[in-house]
This record gives C-alpha cells, sequence and structure tokens, in this order.
C-alpha cells in the first residue's frame, strides 16, 4: 500500500524549497517516471518521463528509493539488496520563486530481482494505446483465460473494467472508454483466476 504520509512529507518539501527562492515565474510541470530491471547489472533502471517548460531553471529530479537511499539525478540506476516493496519517489522542482512548480509521482515497487521483467506464463504479448478517453488493449493469450481488469489511479483509487471475462486464446483486441473519469495516469491490472495479476501503465488525456 502507498504510504501516503510520505508523499505529503515530499510535497511539503518540495513546496517550502519553492519559497526559499526570491524570483518569479510561471512554471508548469508534471512529474513522472518508469522502471526497469537490468540483469546484468543487478540494478533497477529509472527513467524520468516528466513534462516541464525546458526554458525555465532550475529543474531538479531528487529520487526516494525506498530503503533510505536518495539521490539528486535525471535518470539514476540503484542496487537494491533483497527483494521486496519499496515506494519510490520521484520530486520534480521546475524553476523557482513563490510561482515555481513542484510535483511528486510515487510507485510501490515490488522488487525480484531474477524476474521483474517477467511476465506470466499465460500472456505472451500486452500493449495499450489510449486516444482521448478511449483505451485499446492488444492482448495475446497461450491459452483461454477468465480474467479480471481494473483500473489503479495514482492516488490508489480502483475503477472496474466492463470487458468481456472469458478471452480467447490469441491475439485479443479490447476496446473500452472512460467516459466519467478523470485524465491522468492510470495501471491496467489483469489478473486470471489464480490470482496471478500483471499491470502496464498508461496515459489519459
Amino acid at each position: 500500500m502507498v504510504n501516503y504520509s510520505t508523499i505529503l512529507r515530499y510535497s511539503l518539501i518540495t513546496l517550502f524549497t519553492c519559497l526559499l527562492f526570491m524570483n518569479t515565474v510561471n512554471a508548469q510541470c508534471s512529474a513522472y517516471f518508469q522502471s526497469v530491471y537490468n540483469s546484468s547489472t543487478d540494478e533497477v533502471e529509472f527513467t524520468q518521463q516528466c513534462t516541464f517548460d525546458t526554458t525555465i531553471h532550475p529543474i531538479l529530479f531528487v529520487w526516494d528509493f525506498g530503503d533510505g537511499s536518495t539521490i539528486v539525478d535525471e535518470h539514476p540506476a540503484h542496487h537494491y539488496a533483497a527483494q521486496n516493496n519499496y515506494l519510490v519517489c520521484l520530486v520534480l522542482y521546475v524553476g523557482n520563486g513563490a510561482g515555481c512548480c513542484q510535483d511528486t509521482f510515487c510507485e510501490l515497487i515490488d522488487f525480484v530481482p531474477a524476474s521483474i521483467e517477467k511476465q506470466p506464463d499465460w500472456i505472451s504479448g500486452i500493449s495499450l494505446s489510449s486516444y482521448n478517453k478511449n483505451v485499446s488493449l492488444h492482448l495475446t493469450l497461450a491459452q483461454p483465460q477468465s480474467l479480471r481488469m481494473s483500473l489503479v489511479t495514482i492516488t490508489g483509487r480502483i475503477f472496474p473494467v466492463n470487458v468481456p471475462t472469458a478471452i480467447p486464446r490469441g491475439r485479443n483486441e479490447i476496446d473500452f472508454t472512460m467516459p466519467d473519469y478523470p485524465a491522468g495516469i492510470y495501471l491496467l491490472r489483469i489478473e486470471d483466476e489464480k490470482g496471478n495479476s500483471v499491470a502496464k501503465r498508461f496515459m489519459v488525456y
């Protein structure tokens, strides 16, 4: 479960830092990152995918890896000593003065070094695309499955996805709309009858 006290703490620290500067700008920003495990280095590589005005400075990327380690870097890599769930937070600072922008994105990483990128055996391919509120899921199954799907927001709120539960073997295209859901970053969670799950991130505008 996401530790919202940690997120609140970073938001307050960032706001205080913005107010320390003397000049005023009208910065806009949105923090986001993706992570992948590199088996050759035994490190998790983090890639910031933030949106911000690159003409405004300073721009800082402050990371908390959830194990007591922090760093200021744009695209860091981190070694975890043990398998665990780690809440990783990226705090983005853009500009200075009372008008500076700050945003925080946190994600819970279930770190398993040998299989962090491994998909369940029953899925051989998965991809997502979205346009406005329309979402297309391309799902290739090794065998027929009865699946449950849900959407998870950055704050942990869960929305059910109304799609056929019985999905045939082979490549499937599943389309659904999100007319009443707010824009933002979502996590699509797909779960089989045994409780095995896989998740995919995407953005709704």
